[in-house]
């Protein structure tokens, strides 16, 4: 049976969500059934049937242009009270880059892997998404003139109710990042990963003490991936790692 591989967590559309990728080789023009097993009792997801080839045309890798990190320290009473902050000390991302493609696959349906980990190694962390026109990462505003998030001005903070990801950093160290895209009809097996370049930056440390003239946010309604992932997902994974392997349907002859 094929085997199932984990991309990563994040965002569809305006929905949390977990991608997963079939990481070995499925036969042409068959027929499949996703199903999942409780207590013995097997419940279809889905179904699909496969194409008679695999793509073999290369994407567009994403072209990554410049990349910002924030560790951004708040007061106490700030955690868990308003402005969608969740600790006391929380990381931003912000990253301008030109989007990738893939022939045959919809804008709207490219899964992107965004990855971030330190220079001089060490853990890394992934952030993944699909449904979304671009990435974005830490704006600062929503601007209702122009109806777009405006970028973080230099010597400016976040917005912990709009950024879609926060990632674990640590202060001090240089991190790099690199996106990866995925689309219909690849074969992991056979075609290489579609990957942008790398780029890297160093931690930005910030506070919103007065001292520095940083301003917390009082809305009490948070992007999708800001908020406390362990709620984020936990009525998403329970379901998911019970999937069993995909299972090829019979077809009559």
């Amino acid at each position: 049976m094929p085997g199932i591989t984990r991309l990563g967590s994040g965002v569809m559309g305006s929905a949390g969500a977990t991608f997963w990728q079939i990481s070995s080789y499925l036969q042409p023009s068959t027929a499949y059934v996703l199903a999942y097993s409780n207590n013995g009792v097997a419940t279809e997801l889905t179904h699909f049937t496969t194409a008679a080839s695999y793509d073999k045309n290369p994407g567009q890798p994403p072209v990554l242009e410049n990349l910002r990190l924030w560790r951004v320290h708040y007061p106490v009473d700030q955690v868990a009270a308003v402005g969608c902050v969740f600790g006391e000390y929380e990381g931003y991302i912000e990253l301008n880059y030109q989007d990738g493609s893939l022939p045959g696959t919809p804008a709207e349906e490219v899964v992107s892997v965004l990855t971030l980990e330190p220079k001089t190694g060490g853990s890394s962390q992934t952030f993944a998404f699909a449904g979304i026109p671009h990435f974005e990462g830490a704006p600062q505003l929503w601007d209702p003139a122009t109806a777009t998030f405006v970028n973080v001005s230099d010597g400016g903070l976040p917005s912990p109710v709009y950024a879609l990801w926060k990632p674990a950093l640590e202060p001090d160290r240089e991190y790099c990042a690199f996106l990866t895209i995925y689309g219909r009809n690849d074969q992991a097996i056979a075609m290489a990963d579609v990957t942008s370049n790398v780029v890297c930056t160093s931690v930005i440390n910030a506070s919103t003490s007065l001292d520095n003239g940083g301003k917390g946010s009082s809305s009490s309604g948070c992007s999708l991936g800001a908020r406390n992932p362990s709620r984020s997902w936990a009525l998403i994974l329970p379901a998911l790692v019970t999937l069993s392997a995909l299972r090829r349907r019979h077809r009559s002859r």
